[in-house]
């Protein structure tokens, strides 16, 4: 755990409270405000001192509901725009049961509009106040160095280039990269660590010698080093087991999805609600794109593909981006297919896309007609990648369990780098959304999808 999160994770929990009952002082001041009292008299009689002590009481059992709602546990990489969601939920969360409380107890003053005003000034002073946080730590980290940990990779194939390459990049993951070693040797690791003071090591490849990884763990554990692997396929499915006891043996099981069960009604009523909403809300753009398509090249504004979802063949519908003829000329441009690594099919400015086309892909927009597959029970919002039937073909037993549930529009490995992802990380992330599903995973997913349709020029 770096010195700094948790420094800046105490340092969440006065400024909370401050901002708090700043939000519940200055609901209060604008409801006695000459302004106000014209359109409404004050007709209850609090006065401050009062206010502030029971201001001051509700502001910890806000604070309690933010502990409950994890938004004080050290979460480095949570984006920003979840955490706003969070601490909007909980404050929300938070005034129902208020209101819930007074309405059984009569003894408190009955301003709504204090308790109303509060609740808007709290979403903004608290999220706005998340924000300034964030900035100081990244300026700590950027400018002045402060928190930044020395970062060793063990391994030198395709996954350690790319851990390599976003520490170098990205200054906010707070890491100084000293270097890659081929395998866990511990005599070079320890002259290292005497010359850059380590305090991250992280192993790409878990398939060494076991007794050299267990020297490389037991070496981090006396010197306080965090230690951290990227599994591989088999090892991501064992992180995720149940215990149990079956005749005094210890017994380790693959936990089911918590897609089972109530998780799955209700994943499908958000579906439905969140699909209608979109269709309602961007019903205008889709009606300029179908202009577009039609007016850029002849054919019809949508397409119908042959997936498979949750099992289950059915067509999925998108913005034609392509010309009309291009699954015939996908056998022509099979031999130039740059993805070696699995069965999907990619090449880099492939010509059977149009002009139009060009945008919309690059923008994700040729998705959106999906959203009539999620109303119609088809796909969901957030989910594995659609298969085709013949890519699923060419698919590995342990493949298949992302066809175990429906496809989605977008998914945890579309928002941690789409077709840049060697399919069996793909697979990865997949699996690890299935295995950890929850209502606020998919919200999170939303929301990061979001972000990059609107900020990200190279599209989700």
């Amino acid at each position: 755990m770096r010195r700094i999160d948790l420094a800046f994770n105490l340092l969440r929990i006065p400024i909370d409270f401050v901002l708090l009952t700043g939000a519940a002082f200055t609901a209060y001041f604008v409801r006695v405000s000459p302004f106000i009292k014209d359109i409404r008299p004050v007709f209850f009689d609090l006065p401050l001192g009062e206010f502030f002590v029971l201001t001051s009481i509700i502001s910890i059992f806000f604070m309690f509901i933010f502990a409950l709602s994890g938004l004080y546990l050290i979460h480095k990489s949570t984006p920003i725009l979840q955490e706003i969601a969070r601490v909007s939920i909980a404050l929300s969360a938070g005034v129902a049961l208020l209101i819930t409380y007074m309405f059984f107890n009569l003894a408190w003053f009955d301003s709504r509009f204090i308790l109303l005003a509060s609740w808007v000034f709290a979403v903004l002073f608290l999220n706005i106040g998340r924000l300034l946080i964030r900035g100081l730590r990244l300026y700590l980290l950027r400018r002045i160095g402060i928190g930044v940990e020395n970062l060793l990779i063990l391994g030198n194939d395709k996954k350690a280039i790319t851990i390599k390459k976003q520490v170098e990049r990205n200054k906010k993951l707070g890491f100084n990269f000293v270097g890659t070693i081929e395998r866990p040797d511990i005599n070079t690791i320890k002259l290292i660590h005497e010359d850059n003071n380590l305090h991250r090591i992280i192993a790409v490849d878990v398939n060494w010698n076991r007794d050299e990884l267990m020297n490389v763990v037991s070496f981090c554990e006396e010197r306080n080093i965090q230690f951290s692997y990227i599994p591989d396929t088999f090892g991501s499915i064992l992180a995720d087991m149940s215990f149990d006891i079956l005749e005094g043996m210890p017994v380790l099981s693959v936990k089911p999805s918590p897609l089972d069960g109530w998780g799955k009604v209700a994943k499908r009523l958000m579906d439905v609600i969140g699909s209608a909403t979109f269709l309602v809300v961007f019903s205008p753009m889709l009606l300029v794109v179908a202009f577009a398509i039609k007016w850029d090249s002849s054919g019809s504004v949508l397409v119908k593909l042959k997936r498979i979802s949750d099992g289950k063949e059915f067509h999925l519908y998108k913005f034609r981006s392509m010309v009309q003829n291009a699954e015939q000329l996908k056998k022509d441009l099979f031999k130039f297919n740059e993805r070696e690594d699995g069965p999907m099919f990619k090449i880099k400015n492939d010509p059977r896309i149009t002009r139009v086309g060009k945008f919309l892909r690059a923008k994700r927009i040729d998705e959106f007609p999906q959203l009539f597959n999620v109303f119609l029970g088809n796909m969901s919002l957030v989910g594995p990648r659609p298969h085709e039937p013949e890519e699923i073909a060419l698919y590995k037993d342990y493949h298949r369990k992302v066809l175990a549930i429906k496809s989605g529009i977008t998914g945890l490995a579309q928002v941690g780098g789409a077709s840049d992802l060697p399919f069996e990380e793909e697979v990865k992330l997949d699996r690890f959304y299935i295995e950890n599903w929850s209502l606020k995973k998919d919200l999170a997913i939303l929301l990061r999808t979001f972000k990059l349709f609107l900020f990200d020029q190279s599209g989700v």
